[in-house]
Formats: C-alpha cells, sequence, structure tokens
C-alpha cells in the first residue's frame, strides 16, 4: 500500500506540474508566430465532441456537431447531437436556428458571444485584442495554452476561465476548455480540421 501511494503522488505530481507558464521570450515567439500563422486562415471547418461535467448531472453530457469560420467575422457552431441546434455569429449579430426557426439572440447569451470572439479571433489573429480578458501564457509538453480570465464584471457571472490549446506549429484550436462561475467544466475536442477549403453551401444562414 505504502509503494502505491508513492506512485500515485508522484503520478499526480506530474499532472500537476507538466503544465508550466511560458517565458516572456517564450510568450512573446508563439504571439509573432500565431499572428502571422493565422493571417493566411479564409476559411476553417471542423467537427467537435463537447463534454459538459455538471454538479446537477448524474453524468458528463456529450454532444457533437461541426463548427464553421469564414474571414473575417463568420462563425457557425452547429450542434448535430443530441439536439440540433445552430448557433451563428454574423456581422456583430447573434442568431440560434432550431426546429426550422432562427431567432436573433442579441446580447441575451454575452457569454456565447464571447466565446465566440474568442474562437474568431483564433482564426483571425486578433484573439489576443479583447480588452475584457486577461490572457497568460502555458506550456504543456507540445502544446501552447493560452487561458484567458474575465476583466469585466458582468463576464464573471457566467466564465470563470477558459483555455484554448494549440499543438505545437499548429494555428487552429485542437481543445477549448471552460470553467463558468457555477463550477461547471465544459470541454470541447477538435478533429478533422480542414483549413482554405470550400464551406458548405449556407453554413452561415
Amino acid at each position: 500500500m505504502k509503494n502505491f501511494l508513492k506512485l500515485f503522488f508522484a503520478l499526480f505530481s506530474v499532472v500537476i506540474f507538466a503544465q508550466r507558464p511560458m517565458t516572456t521570450d517564450e510568450s512573446a515567439a508563439f504571439i509573432r508566430n500565431f499572428t502571422a500563422g493565422s493571417q493566411s486562415i479564409k476559411t476553417l471547418q471542423t467537427d467537435f465532441t463537447q463534454t459538459k461535467k455538471s454538479a446537477m448531472l448524474d453524468k458528463p453530457a456529450v454532444s457533437t456537431g461541426k463548427m464553421a469560420y469564414q474571414n473575417p467575422s463568420l462563425l457557425s457552431w452547429k450542434y448535430i447531437t443530441p439536439k440540433p441546434t445552430t448557433m451563428i455569429s454574423r456581422n456583430g449579430k447573434l442568431f440560434v436556428a432550431s426546429e426550422g426557426k432562427t431567432t436573433e439572440v442579441g446580447a441575451k447569451n454575452r457569454a456565447f458571444e464571447k466565446i465566440s470572439r474568442l474562437m474568431i479571433g483564433s482564426a483571425n489573429g486578433s484573439l489576443f485584442a479583447d480588452p475584457d480578458f486577461r490572457v497568460a501564457y502555458f506550456k504543456n509538453g507540445g502544446t501552447n495554452i493560452v487561458r484567458f480570465s474575465p476583466a469585466a464584471k458582468d463576464l464573471k457571472k457566467f466564465i470563470k476561465q477558459m483555455e484554448l490549446h494549440f499543438p505545437d506549429g499548429k494555428y487552429t484550436v485542437s481543445q477549448v476548455k471552460l470553467l463558468d462561475s457555477s463550477g461547471d467544466e465544459t470541454a470541447i475536442q477538435f478533429r478533422n480540421t480542414k483549413v482554405n477549403e470550400a464551406l458548405p453551401r449556407g453554413s452561415f444562414n
């Protein structure tokens, strides 16, 4: 038992300390390379799996879907399962399409509005220019992590922390982790990412 505990705490320590803050030079290089790399992105499409953990749920809630982006500011977040629903950021406005109806949500969904702006920023290079967030940079093995903490008081009501993960040498998001103010955790894994390929017709309708 004693040896087992030693092994457990050794592994636990590796997990805790694997993520480290970037040095000033590392963060400056990442920002510089990210900004240059993202400028070539005109369109982006990817599949995603979203897993939400909450004290209110008996087990994690899993959703799947597709995300599409078109430069400079069109974003579609389409859930396929368990319930088909599409959220669209278009011309600075937010829309939700479900069961054949499209509704403008305006400022009602402040959390999604900010998340969509960060996702758009991760594709067009404006990721670090949002004054509503404080930004910190970390490395975990071959992954660069950009952590956003809300600075705006009203945003703190919805979001406690958000992380965007970028594999070394890549400038498209591989994972998003979101911790909301209630303590719920959401992780979104992206796969089959395609850059600068033709988008399906009507992606942002």
